[in-house]
């Protein structure tokens, strides 16, 4: 038969059901958003392996996470094989695999092997995969038939229950020992699905326990990630001030060391008219000339120091855009 094969999603298991290979595995989160449609065709998988099977099946769990809805069809799936163990020869075996310490998903295990009559084992392993321990290992003799660990309600199909309440409702038409036979179907049944909602509900609750627990630490991780943010942006925010400091500094070196060569050249040109002005005129009033362009060169040094440093700030913002 057509192996299944389901590679692991965020929020979906990995899943291999593939009996020439001797592989039936179920490995990661299942969170599905429509448990039954996703659920549907492995369950159609099963019920055809289950008439041919193989002489040896050893389903393995490993899933870290799984909410209520899948906890519902797991115990279903692990009916189906118990149903296999019990009405056939043929070897079963349930293995359920449990990050170390994970004690939610052990139990829910431990759970699910209480109310099963099919050989089933909890191993405890590390991050690497490696097996720490069998933490229990059951192996239950085959058709053993009590009110806690019965067959599977869906062994007793629909139509033969209708046709037992029938037979319940003739009364003293009946010899003594069907109404007695019958009752006990209706009683194994009702008791299995009984079991069955028990186990389902307190797996749920462990898990949504265990959810809420996760998310309680999710919104204190992001509480810290939102501190670290606003530190972080802080520092950038003094790091940028000091950035810009320390560019507006050396852009003020670089202003000024130009300015003092302008003034220097200046100066030089000053004296030399002062020289021109002094021995090739006779005007009274050219000393005043001199010391007048003298005021204004130095009046004239700060503003083009300032006018320099713009200018220096607004080429290195540039160069800095068209290296990003």
């Amino acid at each position: 038969m057509e192996a299944i094969i389901l590679e692991k999603e965020t929020y979906l298991p990995a899943v291999v059901l593939d009996a020439q290979n001797e592989r039936f595995e179920f490995m990661g989160k299942s969170i599905p958003e429509n448990a039954s449609e996703f659920f549907a065709p492995i369950l159609v998988w099963i019920d055809n392996y289950i008439v041919i099977p193989n002489e040896e099946t050893n389903v393995k769990f490993h899933l870290e996470y799984f909410n209520t809805s899948t906890s519902k069809y797991l115990l279903e799936i692990m009916r189906k094989l118990e149903k296999l163990y019990q009405n056939t020869d043929k070897a079963v075996m349930i293995s359920w695999f449990v990050e170390d310490g994970d004690t939610d998903v052990e139990e829910a295990g431990l759970d699910y092997k209480a109310i099963l009559k099919v050989p089933f084992e909890v191993i405890t392993v590390d991050a690497d995969g490696s097996i720490v321990n069998v933490i229990e290992s059951t192996t239950p003799p085959r058709n053993g038939v009590t009110a806690n660990t019965a067959r599977p309600s869906e062994s007793i199909p629909q139509n033969i229950r209708d046709l037992a309440k029938e037979l319940l409702n003739m009364g003293d038409d009946l010899p003594p020992l069907v109404p007695a036979t019958v009752h006990h179907a209706e009683t194994v049944a009702n008791d299995t699905a009984a079991a069955d909602l028990d186990v389902v509900t307190s797996i749920s609750d462990r898990l949504q326990k265990k959810l809420n627990q996760a998310n309680e630490t999710l919104q204190q991780q992001a509480e810290e990630i939102r501190q670290i943010n606003q530190d972080l942006n802080f520092k950038n925010k003094e790091l940028q001030e000091t950035v810009d400091a320390l560019t507006k500094a050396r852009a003020g070196r670089r202003a000024a060391t130009i300015v003092l060569f302008i003034a220097v050249g200046l100066f030089i040109v000053s004296e030399a008219i002062e020289w021109v002005i002094e021995n090739m005129t006779q005007n009274v009033l050219a000393v005043y000339w001199v010391i007048l362009i003298k005021l204004l060169i130095a009046l004239l040094l700060k503003p083009i120091e300032s006018v320099l440093e713009t200018n220096i700030l607004q080429h290195n913002a540039k160069a800095s855009v068209q290296e990003d």
